[in-house]
């Protein structure tokens, strides 16, 4: 499988995101989020995608 174009956003709720690009991720990759210093119930975490197998964007948010 080819690599994956990746993305991850943080939206802690002071109006200031916070965004990481990741580039290329091969799938046998792992990544880990660090949320220690976030106020847990303002937080709001997006992943972002771009498969190049099929040309499509895909998105996962989480509201903790």
């Amino acid at each position: 499988m080819p690599p994956i174009l990746c993305a991850f956003f943080r939206d802690r709720g002071e109006g200031v995101d916070r965004t990481q690009l990741w580039g290329q991720v091969l799938p046998a990759e792992r990544i880990e989020l660090c949320l220690c210093a976030a106020d847990i119930d303002e937080v709001v975490v997006t992943l972002a995608w771009f498969r190049q197998a099929d040309g499509l964007e895909y998105v996962w948010r989480f509201v903790v």
